[in-house]
């Protein structure tokens, strides 16, 4: 378990001068494998990670530790899903340096692709293209559940739906803003989504098109979204550059919106990562060994014994003095 330390929310964070990532290997639940291209993902949940993207990911979190400037990574390495979750019986292919979803029409269904981190306040840079260009999809931020849970209800939903009859087209924040005025290209798209504490913006080829303030601030998964619908069976969504940045102060956007913390401890990697989290995804329960200590709290000293009232020591008894011998009587 990570050294870890806390901020405003009850939102834990991760030490990096001790951090352990939660790296995890083939413990996941194999099912049949339905897709036909190279690289193709069966309806499975399985989470994987090699020793040379664990190295990189140490050294960036170490770089990140050290210094309060942005560091901007890779999370998708363009050959294959190493680092991300299958949740869902959606196909999920890797061709040509691009994620490709569809529904398997054999057994038509959604689904969701899981990172495999936790992330808090960051910005997430992204390439979409969808086929036909009014086909549904998403990004999901701050799943809590990391997709035990329905995504859209557990996290926070951005909208990708090129149509101009639907109230929340591309770059809406489901539930809370919908977005103003996209612009969408006929090939690859840009998105931004910036999140910081419980502020969220949302630009679309370089526009701000929706912002909206969240009710609640936690720590959780990013995730694409298939969207599973009949009327989407043909549809194929494709993502491409996810560059995710972690913040650890309120962005230029936000600075006017967000009071400094008086009580944030500084150097703390905005996300939470936590050994055992492939476990927690299956459903099991962590082993006790991997559970935080609690505190324990000394025991308080022993009261001192009262002191004895002094007891005052007995009076002797009064003895009457005897009684003086009568004169003799004269001869």
């Amino acid at each position: 378990m990570a050294s870890r330390g806390r901020r405003p929310g009850g939102v834990a964070y991760a030490h990096p001068e001790r951090l352990q990532l939660g790296v995890h290997t083939s413990t996941a639940r194999r099912g049949r494998d339905v897709g036909s291209a190279p690289n193709s993902v069966p309806f499975k949940r399985e989470v994987c990670m090699t020793g040379l993207v664990r190295a990189s990911m140490v050294a960036c979190l170490c770089v990140i530790g050290c210094s309060s400037t942005p560091v901007r990574h890779s999370m998708f390495n363009g050959k294959d899903l190493t680092g991300f979750t299958v949740v869902g019986p959606a196909v999920w292919n890797v061709r040509e340096g691009m994620i490709e979803t569809y529904q398997d029409p054999a057994k038509p269904g959604g689904g969701y692709l899981f990172s495999e981190y936790r992330f808090r306040d960051f910005e997430l840079l992204l390439k979409f293209k969808m086929v036909p260009r009014n086909g549904n999809s998403g990004v999901i931020i701050r799943d809590a559940s990391m997709g035990r849970e329905d995504a859209g209800s557990s996290g926070i939903e951005i909208q990708i739906l090129d149509r101009p009859d639907v109230p929340n087209r591309t770059g809406s924040i489901m539930g809370l803003a919908a977005s103003i005025d996209p612009v969408l290209l006929p090939d690859w798209n840009e998105m931004r989504i910036l999140a910081y504490r419980e502020w969220i913006r949302v630009d679309v080829n370089g526009k701000k098109v929706c912002e909206a303030k969240a009710p609640k601030v936690n720590d959780g998964g990013i995730a694409l979204q298939c969207y599973g619908s009949r009327r989407n069976l043909r549809n194929r969504a494709y993502f491409k550059d996810l560059m995710i940045t972690p913040l650890f102060l309120p962005p230029p956007e936000f600075e006017d919106k967000i009071a400094p913390a008086q009580d944030e401890e500084p150097g703390l990697i905005p996300f939470a990562i936590e050994q055992g989290a492939a476990r927690e995804l299956e459903g099991e329960e962590r082993p006790a060994a991997e559970k935080p200590e609690e505190p324990v709290e000394p025991a308080p000293a022993p009261a001192p014994p009262p002191t004895p009232e002094p007891v005052p020591a007995p009076e002797p008894a009064q003895v009457p003095a005897p009684a003086p011998a009568p004169p003799p009587e004269p001869a």
